[in-house]
């Protein structure tokens, strides 16, 4: 039972990398749908550096 259990509940680690992931592609999404924002801004400013 204890290795089922290991392999239908993951981690925590990996709980809060996916999370991170969500988080990180929810900011790439408001950039590119928002574009006159400041971190639209940012990321122009990274580009052209």
């Amino acid at each position: 039972m204890s290795v089922s259990e290991q392999v239908f509940s993951p981690p925590k680690v990996l709980v809060l990398l996916a999370t991170k992931v969500q988080e990180y592609e929810g900011e790439v999404l408001e950039k590119v749908e928002n574009p006159e924002s400041s971190s639209g801004g940012q990321t122009r400013f990274y580009v052209h550096s």
